[in-house]
């Protein structure tokens, strides 16, 4: 099974708060996370944007709300399929089929702003994020704004390790609600026949990127928080790009 084959099979055979492949439950997620998303990129009402691997669009339905038009782009044609039915209420939305391995299929500043939340560590190789990088930049206008969301780091779950060590009680019952979810994930996908076990992801660090960017001119870059409430936020951190 291919990460493209996970997220179609998710797509068909999954719930809404399971299929955007979020490997946890909470059912009001998706209204932080765009929350957080509104405020880092500063979204206005008269803003093309680009959704960048954004599914089932259980994100792009609130950004709809925020923008002039949101481009739905995805690798796995299911993912979009559900999103179009789950949309189809809106009239400012249009849609793609992308691989974000390659080239991407937009002309030179077409975006205003993107949205690329949660996508980077399914890429098949943790290289491939520079031509993401570069094409991302390219697509978008000057003084527009790229958010790669979601990233995990690294030293940044180290860190998360090494704290929780200190507090055995707590980081006991913390594992425990870890694996029990996990199973319980694992039983609903085996249920429902859907195998996650050659799903492939990437981990990344700062300096990783850091090294990347410091030599991509005409961009400004900061690697910013997230949000407490969210689940990751403490093992990932979001990825903002200026275009200058």
């Amino acid at each position: 099974m291919t990460n493209i084959d996970f997220f179609n099979d998710l797509a068909q055979k999954t719930s809404k708060h399971l299929n955007g492949g979020r490997m946890f439950f909470h059912i009001f997620v998706e209204k932080k996370i765009v929350r957080d998303v509104h405020e880092k990129l500063t979204i206005s009402s008269k803003d093309i944007l680009l959704d960048l691997g954004g599914g089932c669009g259980n994100i792009t339905k609130y950004l709809l709300e925020k923008c002039h038009q949101v481009c739905l782009a995805d690798m796995a044609e299911q993912t979009i399929s559900v999103a179009k039915k789950k949309l189809s209420k809106f009239s400012n939305v249009v849609y793609k089929i992308v691989d974000i391995n390659q080239d991407l299929p937009f002309k030179d500043s077409e975006f205003d702003k993107i949205v690329c939340y949660s996508v980077v560590h399914y890429l098949d190789k943790k290289e491939y994020i520079e031509g993401l990088i570069l094409e991302l930049i390219r697509i978008t206008n000057s003084d527009g704004k790229i958010l790669i969301g979601d990233i995990p780091l690294k030293e940044k779950h180290a860190s998360l390790l090494k704290e929780r060590e200190k507090k055995t009680i707590k980081n006991f019952f913390l594992n425990q609600k870890y694996f029990f979810d996990k199973r319980l994930l694992r039983y609903i996908y085996t249920k429902k026949g859907i195998n996650i076990s050659q799903v492939k992801g990437v981990n990344y660090t700062q300096i990783f990127l850091e090294n990347i960017l410091k030599d991509i001119p005409n961009i400004k870059f900061y690697f910013l928080e997230q949000p407490k409430a969210l689940p990751f936020a403490n093992s990932r951190k979001d990825l903002l790009i200026i275009k200058i």
